[in-house]
């Protein structure tokens, strides 16, 4: 109790408790239905027989004709739905057996209300709600449940006699509708549009009021200017006065889109500040179960144990991944982008755009993406939602929320060229989520083929790459079936791009466009439905980075940065060089910043390196807290300072001198005083050979314009490191000929001997045979020590069975006798 008291005060000093009240209102409100909840209403729909109070008299001999007074009332009803097309549709539809089955159910209250709370999933259904409750349609659709009248409604609505009282109706119908229009109160909605009058502080109440009465007013322009009411004279007579009175809806629509976000991001924000203050003390606990919980799992699955499920991604960003130790589950990625992902994802695309405006004056014509799966199932395909909104579709979902087509978003609407798109995809996304892949080829097809009055990107790209394809001798037939591929991956269906070893073995490579062309072969197989899944034809990916000005890469974790994790590098850093080698020019480069989920953004990949080099390479607090650790952890700086280095080989403009020479004052240096050559020394020695290998490579290879004094530096420190530790051999320290030719430059003779020799010697092949062969003696010393005593164990568990059998004998003798 004294527990909750303490978490309830420091909720209630975060959050109002009327705040907390009104999120929870909302949640309530807004609860959507989930798929079971859909189920459920399908099921018990379907299972319902005949509907209580509803008739059924088809194909009953003895059911009742139609009296006179229901065909009077029959034909009154037609009449008076004629004037209303949707109405009579909704009507006509009844033709189908099923159709009417279906509509008459709500005639039965207890089936209605079934039937709304399914609707609330199937905005169609909700429409044909709204319709057959209607007055004269729900009095027309009761008289139809006879036979006889249901068919006799079909006739009568296609009886042209009836033409003269259906006039004499719509003309009623009309006259009403004018008289509806030009009220006070909707007229005053009207004036919105002409700008005579202003609202102050409207509550959302009444912007949804004024929506609708303009919508009414759009709905019947042209009956207003056949009628010309005088009341309505100041507006019917204004030319263009409609486009107006659209462009106001437009404006009211967005100003509730945007309050409504507001409420939801409101509310999910103190509904996400109370889970967590509830939680902490949870989240504390199962944090520090963690260790214990990953070795029973370990134990449980060897023995074929059941291991329960768990998210998995960033315990801060989402902390129901602890404990730890659980079988990790990932999303249904038909179910993607989610409607929240959408709205992150249209507004990471209108970011994006901005920046790129500020930055170059336009829009970019082509925007190249990574997709990983990490990001993919922690934002529920946010980056899949930003594509789509670049191209100018949008989602279409079925009732249970699963995205199973997309639609052209009007360029009225979309307000801006629609931009192409390139898509590099992860093999783990590859395999996870191929049904996006092809929405995204499909989209990119329909963008294409859209009939827009203004620039359309996509359309200019899909004819640039196919023009490319006819010049390197591809058919015309098959240039212009490969011009819509968009999404490309690892060839025989690879993982990773498989350039980090290249790139990272400096002397095997003397052109950055060698390290290009491996990347655009490794990476070049088309990735679309049928035989298309998996080809490769050289070329087609060249033609489809055509005219690209922007990569873009996602990060949604706080765990690892572009620097600490080599396989950033490698896909962004890969695809900006292919940019570069293909187009000429050097992409901006991006990040998608997930790791705050309700404040992503866009960061720049310079500033995204900056950023994290000075809170970790160059920040002491986080050196000295990695310094407490061992020889792992000066690992840690020695691949971070090859990441570094990978960097520079892709993107050159975006690591320049100031970041090596910062590097070079806090480790060779020691610069912030912390004795880091000691640490180095004591748990690694290897890992700072490599580091300064990393630096001396970078400069021979011209990336880090750095002094002679530099060089003097870090040559000394590496040649003494490998004089008194012997060499460690990693790949910058012992197969690179070219760095090792570069560092004798530097070197006396005698030192280049003796530096030479100390590569030699951990190179010798006798010196690794030799310590192969007594590796391999001790092993099987041991193997046939262990045999013995296995050996061993056997005969003293045997001899002990056997006492113990005849033991038992005994006694059974010895009952028996008795």
């Amino acid at each position: 109790m004294s527990e909750n008291h303490e978490v309830d005060k420091v909720l209630a000093s975060l959050v109002k408790p009327s705040d907390l009240a009104l999120a929870k209102a909302w949640k309530k409100g807004n609860q959507g239905m989930s798929d079971a909840d859909i189920v459920k209403g399908f099921i018990s729909m379907g299972d319902e027989k005949t509907s209580k109070g509803i008739p059924d008299n088809k194909g009953k001999s003895g059911a009742k004709g139609p009296t006179e007074k229901e065909l009077k009332e029959l034909q009154r009803l037609v009449i008076a739905i004629s004037p209303h097309p949707e109405r009579v549709n909704f009507i006509m539809n009844l033709t189908s057996d099923k159709q009417f089955k279906q509509s008459s159910s709500i005639l039965d209250p207890q089936s209605l209300e079934k039937a709304k709370t399914i609707a609330k999933a199937i905005p169609a259904m909700a429409k044909a709600l709204e319709i057959g409750q209607q007055k004269d349609v729900y009095a027309l659709l009761k008289l139809m449940q006879k036979e006889a009248l249901r068919q006799l409604t079909f006739e009568l609505l296609q009886d042209d006699g009836l033409a003269e009282q259906v006039a004499i109706e719509k003309e009623r119908a009309d006259n009403m509708r004018i008289a509806q229009l030009t009220k006070k109160d909707y007229i005053n909605s009207l004036e919105l549009v002409s700008q005579t009058k202003e609202l102050k502080n409207p509550t959302r109440t009444e912007l949804q009021t004024h929506l609708v009465q303009l919508k009414t007013y759009l709905e019947n322009w042209q009956l207003i200017k056949e009628k010309q009411p005088e009341a309505l004279t100041a507006y019917w007579s204004q030319t263009g006065f409609a486009g107006n009175l659209k462009g106001t809806m437009d404006k009211l629509e967005l100003e509730i889109l945007a309050r409504d976000r507001h409420e939801e991001e409101y509310a999910r924000a103190v509904l996400n500040i109370e889970q967590a203050v509830r939680s902490v003390g949870n989240y504390h606990k199962e944090l520090t179960e963690s260790t214990s919980a990953e070795l029973q799992a370990i134990l449980t699955g060897l023995k074929g144990g059941y291991i329960a499920p768990s998210p998995g991604g960033d315990p801060i960003t989402n902390p129901s991944t602890v404990p730890t130790g659980r079988n990790l589950f990932s999303i249904d990625a038909e179910k993607t982008p989610s409607p929240e992902a959408w709205n992150l994802g249209v507004g990471l695309a209108k970011t994006l755009l901005e920046a790129h405006q500020e930055k170059h004056g336009k829009f970019p014509q082509k925007v190249s993406f990574t997709l990983w799966s990490g990001d993919f199932i922690d934002t529920e395909g946010a980056m899949v939602a930003q594509i789509f909104y670049l191209l100018g579709v949008e989602p279409v979902r079925d009732p249970f929320k699963r995205v199973v087509d997309i639609r052209l978003i009007p360029l009225e609407e979309l307000g801006r060229p629609r931009i192409d798109i390139i898509v590099q995809t992860s093999g783990q996304f590859r395999d996870l989520a191929a049904s996006r892949m092809f929405l995204i080829n499909k989209a990119v097809k329909m963008a294409a083929g859209a009939e827009d009055s203004e620039q359309n990107y996509v359309k200019a790209g899909v004819l640039a790459a196919e023009q490319v394809m006819k010049e390197k001798g591809m058919s015309p037939k098959q240039a212009r079936e490969w011009s819509t591929q968009r999404v490309f991956g690892g060839v025989n269906g690879n993982y990773g791009t498989n350039i980090m070893g290249m790139v990272e073995q400096g002397n095997g490579w003397d052109d950055e466009q060698q390290v290009a062309d491996t990347y655009i072969n490794n990476m070049g197989a088309i990735y679309d439905e049928g035989e298309n899944w998996g080809a490769f034809q050289k070329g087609v990916f060249e033609a489809a980075l055509q005219n690209t000005e922007v990569v873009v890469q996602p990060r949604e974790s706080n765990t690892w940065g572009g620097l600490s994790l080599d396989h950033v590098y490698e896909f962004m850093g890969g695809l900006s060089m292919a940019v570069r080698s293909v187009t000429g020019n050097d992409p901006d480069a991006y990040f998608n910043d997930f790791r705050n989920p309700s404040k992503a953004k866009v960061q720049g990949l310079k500033e995204a390196i900056w950023v994290e080099a000075r809170s970790t390479l160059l920040n002491p607090k986080y050196i000295s807290e990695y310094m407490k650790g061992g020889a792992s952890s000066a690992e840690t700086f020695a691949e971070t300072f090859r990441n570094t280095y990978g960097w520079n080989v892709m993107k050159p403009a975006d690591v320049d001198d100031a970041l090596w020479n910062n590097l070079h004052d806090v480790y060779i240096k020691d610069k912030l005083e912390l004795n880091v050559q000691d640490f180095f020394e004591r748990e690694n020695p290897y890992a700072l050979q490599e580091m300064t290998a990393v630096m001396l490579e970078t400069i021979r290879k011209g990336y880090w314009n750095a002094s002679e004094e530099q060089l003097e530096s870090l040559t000394s420190l590496h040649t003494e490191l490998i004089s008194e530790y012997k060499a460690g051999c990693s790949g910058f320290v012992c197969n690179n000929e070219a760095l090792q030719a570069f560092i004798t430059e530097s070197l006396s003779e005698e030192a280049t001997a003796e530096y030479e020799a100390a590569l030699k010697s951990v190179k010798t092949p006798q010196d690794i045979e030799e310590g192969m062969v007594m590796k391999k003696e001790t092993i099987a010393e041991r193997v046939e020590e262990e045999s013995l005593d296995e050996d061993r164990s056997l005969i003293v568990y045997g001899l002990i069975g056997l006492i113990f059998l005849v033991f038992v004998a005994l006694i059974i003798k010895r009952r028996k006798q008795d």
